[in-house]
């Protein structure tokens, strides 16, 4: 019994290893592979070399090629024979001659980042594979980012500007009006009954008169 399980558990264990190899082995052409970051909606190319090939500068490695194509990220297989889709009113992708063979994708979107394999196979079955990514790890934002760097400095400078008007204005208004308001205070001192007034000190003035009148009023 123990034998029977041991052998049940067997293809479980060899299709997990066969997964685990399938997603390392993508991820390590993934790292060795030319990644180019495009803006959304631009045009770019591919081409079916590297530099260990180097067969678009040195023709004699290209002889005894008997097929080539490229693999999509969908997993379609184009070659020249194959017909490019119509996306957004253009050609999907155009492969240029067959000794070039790079890959043209027009308006970039989406549905086109990923890997691309250029397979290239030789007449004693030999097969080369040159993986290229386009944007991988997401589009080229370099453009956006410097113009929006400078449209938040503009605005950061802007801003700062007018927060020092705004507190110079409040400094001014502050200042101005409490000097008022200081000079009203020591005029007037309201808890002490001492009035710094004209008309008070006027009356002030008058009260001996007053009190004499009427002390002449009451002698009579």
């Amino acid at each position: 019994m123990a034998e029977e399980g041991n052998y049940k558990r067997r293809p479980a264990m060899d299709v997990r290893i066969l997964i685990l190899g399938s997603v390392m082995m993508a991820l390590i052409r993934a790292s060795l592979a030319d990644n180019i970051k495009v803006e959304y909606f631009n045009t770019t190319t591919l081409k079916c070399d590297n530099s260990k090939l180097n067969i678009t500068t040195n023709p004699g490695n290209a002889a005894n090629i008997q097929a080539k194509y490229w693999i999509l990220p969908s997993g379609e297989k184009i070659d020249n024979t194959s017909i490019s889709k119509i996306q957004r009113g253009k050609l999907a992708w155009i492969i240029s001659d067959w000794f070039d063979f790079s890959l043209t994708i027009t308006d970039v979107n989406d549905e086109d980042f990923g890997m691309y394999y250029c397979v290239i196979v030789r007449n004693n079955y030999q097969v080369d594979v040159i993986p290229k990514g386009l944007n991988i790890d997401g589009p080229d934002y370099s453009k956006l980012i410097k113009r929006y760097r400078h449209n938040a400095m503009v605005g950061g400078i802007a801003a700062g500007s007018l927060f020092v008007i705004i507190c110079g204005a409040c400094l001014i208004h502050h200042f101005r009006y409490s000097s008022k308001r200081t000079d009203r205070k020591e005029g007037i001192e309201l808890d002490g009954g001492c009035y710094d007034n004209e008309a008070v000190n006027a009356s002030d003035g008058l009260k001996p008169y007053v009190k004499a009148e009427v002390e002449t009023s009451e002698k009579l």
